[in-house]
C-alpha cells in the first residue's frame, strides 16, 4: 500500500494500472513493504480509476520475477530487525529493450477487502498486549535480582507502583482486546462503535508500560544485549504502521455518540 508520498491516505495513492485487453500495465513505487526482500508474489494497491478516490482503488497480484519489478534496497530500521522491509519499483513503460510489467487482474478492489484493515489493527493490538506482557514479565524478573542499596529494586516503594501501573494496563488492555477478538471471530470485523480502532489506536498505555520497564532497568535498559531495549526499539514502530495513531483517533471519533443531552439556551 504504502508510497513514498503517500502513507495513511490511501486515496492518493500515485501507482497505476492501465487495462490493454485482458492485462494490466503497472507503473508506481512502494515502500516500507515488509518481506519485500524475500517475496515470490505482491498484492499491490494501485489506481485503476484514477478520477475516482477510494472507489478507483484496486489490488494486482505481481510476481516479482515479472520483467519491469524491481526490488530497491532493504531500509536500514530502529527496530523489528528479524524481518526484512525494503523498496518495490513497478515500471509498466521501461527504457527500451525491456519488458513491462502486465499483470491479470479485475478492475475494483472487492469490498471485503476493505475489512482486512481492521483485522491487521487487530493483529497490530494483539501484539501489542503480548509485547506489554513480555515487558512486565523481564522487568519483574530483573527488579528481583537486582540490587542497590544492599537490596532488591523490587524493595523500593516507587519500583512497586510502576510495576502496579504496568500489570494494570496490560491486564486492561488483555481485557479490552479479547472483546475485541470476540466480536471479530463472531464476524464483526469491524464493530460499528469503531472498536478496531480503540484496539490499534490508544497507544498512551503501551508507551508508559515500555518506558517504566526500561527505566527501572537502569542504564541496562538502553542496551542492546538486554531485550527489553529490543523491545522498546521494535514497538516504537506500532504508533505508525496499519495506519497512525492519529489515523486511529479519527476513526474512533467518527463512531463517538452524539450528546445525549441538550442544554437549555439562557434568556
Amino acid at each position: 500500500m504504502t508510497e513514498p508520498g503517500t502513507g495513511s491516505d490511501l486515496q492518493n495513492i500515485k501507482a497505476k494500472a492501465i487495462r490493454e485487453g485482458d492485462e494490466y500495465v503497472v507503473n508506481g513505487s512502494k515502500i516500507f513493504i515488509t518481506n519485500g526482500a524475500q517475496a515470490d508474489v505482491v498484492v499491490t494497491v494501485v489506481k485503476t480509476n484514477p478520477e475516482e478516490a477510494a472507489a478507483g482503488i484496486s489490488l494486482v497480484i505481481v510476481p516479482t520475477d515479472t520483467p519491469g519489478f524491481s526490488r530497491g534496497k532493504v531500509l536500514d530500521k530502529v527496530g523489528m530487525k528479524g524481518q526484512d522491509t525494503s523498496e518495490s519499483v513497478l515500471r509498466g513503460r521501461p527504457d527500451p529493450g525491456h519488458q513491462p510489467a502486465r499483470q491479470r487482474g479485475g478492475p475494483g478492489l472487492h469490498p471485503g477487502s476493505w475489512s482486512r484493515l481492521p483485522q491487521e489493527r487487530l493483529i497490530v493490538a494483539v501484539s501489542n498486549v503480548a509485547a506489554m506482557e513480555f515487558c512486565y514479565d523481564e522487568t519483574m524478573r530483573y527488579v528481583h535480582e537486582r540490587h542497590a542499596f544492599n537490596r532488591p529494586i523490587w524493595g523500593f516503594q516507587n519500583t512497586k507502583f510502576k510495576m502496579a501501573e504496568v500489570a494494570t494496563e496490560a491486564r486492561v488492555a488483555r481485557s479490552f482486546v479479547d472483546e475485541c477478538i470476540t466480536l471479530h471471530l463472531e464476524g464483526q470485523a469491524r464493530h460499528p462503535d469503531g472498536r478496531d480502532g480503540q484496539a490499534r489506536g490508544a497507544p498512551s498505555a503501551r508507551r508508559r508500560s515500555r518506558t517504566s520497564a526500561c527505566r527501572l532497568h537502569g542504564g541496562y535498559g538502553y542496551m542492546n544485549e538486554y531485550p527489553i531495549a529490543r523491545a522498546w526499539a521494535d514497538l516504537r514502530v506500532s504508533q505508525i504502521y496499519a495506519g497512525t495513531s492519529e489515523i486511529m483517533k479519527e476513526i474512533i471519533s467518527r463512531s463517538l455518540p452524539a450528546p445525549r443531552l441538550t442544554l437549555a439556551r439562557r434568556t
